[in-house]
């Protein structure tokens, strides 16, 4: 029997298709084998077209879907760089480059010499920090394993405890994500810590070291710790000092990650299934950070963490090149 008047829903499914680029003909056509009569489709089309939040809507649907056009150009051209599907490693030489020059490809890259010319870098094993700091008391996440979202609960999961403490703690487990110091605890902060800056070395074009007190980060955790799939709004120097970790980069391109994301967190758990599967055909680059090694990640890039080891790793974003993108929150667009 022949629809009277359209329900909202059908409303709804004839504007998002015009707005989609949908054909006319072919939405009368849909709606007339739905069993509606092929006037009224008409007619509603017509009075669509013409309201003026439809008018409004077309103006941003127009320069979406242009976006989205470039979006898949650059996905296309991309896949030059994924051959092999792995972050490139580079030896930066006696005079590094700036960064702006890998920056600008938006690529991450591996520096396998930066630590290599820290001047303690032997300081960044798990004994060393007990021997040198194991009475400072540090952040750290515990009873991750209880929470599903433990990286977005850092604050209610963490806990006061000596550095040494911790350390053994670490060293007495075969593999574990229940506990963890991560970025978000914060610990390079602590004055007590401090003399770690003295054993790091960066090009001085690279960043400002007075301000690593503010742009730095220690991860110290056992074999097995995760960091779940996200992104951050900067770009990010992480330099892998003891253990191997393994990293699962996604290409911001890749704009599926943002729906149903929680802040800058991803819904896809790349480790299940569902999230392999997902990642099939992806823009996706897979590597293991070995020790001495410093992984260049650029803002946006999505990236999914697990420790392979008992291991130490500082993350720096103190840059001197403009390194503050707070405003790209893809996964609070609604």
């Amino acid at each position: 029997m022949e629809n009277e008047v359209l329900s909202e829903l059908w409303l709804e499914w004839i504007t998002d298709n015009l707005l989609n680029g949908a054909d006319e003909a072919s939405l009368v056509g849909e709606l007339e084998r739905q069993g509606v009569a092929k006037e009224l489709a008409r007619e509603m089309l017509v009075a669509i077209q013409a309201s003026p939040v439809y008018r409004a809507a077309r103006k941003h649907s127009v320069k979406g879907r242009r976006l989205e056009l470039l979006r898949r150009l650059l996905v296309a051209q991309r896949w030059f760089e994924q051959c092999p599907p792995e972050a490139e490693r580079i030896k930066l030489g006696p005079e590094p480059l700036g960064l702006g020059n890998w920056l600008s490809t938006h690529t991450p890259v591996i520096f396998t010499d930066l630590v290599a010319r820290w001047p303690g870098k032997d300081n960044f094993t798990p004994e060393r920090l007990k021997e040198r700091f194991g009475d400072v008391i540090l952040d750290v996440a515990w009873g991750r394993q209880t929470e599903v979202n433990y990286d977005r609960k850092t604050a209610q999961l963490s806990r006061k405890m000596p550095l040494g403490k911790f350390v053994e703690a670490l060293q007495s487990v075969e593999s574990t994500n229940d506990f963890y110091a991560v970025a978000q605890n914060k610990n390079l902060s602590l004055p007590e810590l401090h003399a770690l800056f003295q054993d790091m070395w960066f090009p001085e074009s690279w960043l400002d070291r007075a301000d690593l007190g503010r742009g730095s980060a220690l991860w110290l955790g056992p074999k097995g710790t995760i960091t779940s799939l996200h992104h951050d709004t900067s770009n990010i120097l992480f330099s892998q000092l003891y253990g191997r970790k393994q990293f699962l980069l996604v290409n911001p391109l890749e704009l599926e990650l943002a729906e149903g994301a929680t802040a800058m967190y991803a819904a896809l758990d790349p480790e299940s299934p569902e999230g392999e599967g997902w990642l099939q055909g992806k823009l996706v680059k897979r590597v293991v950070l070995e020790p001495g090694e410093t992984l260049l990640i650029p803002a946006g890039w999505w990236h999914h963490v697990r420790a392979l080891e008992v291991s130490v790793s500082v993350a720096v974003n103190s840059l001197r090149l403009p390194n503050n993108f707070d405003w790209y929150r893809p996964g609070e667009v609604t």
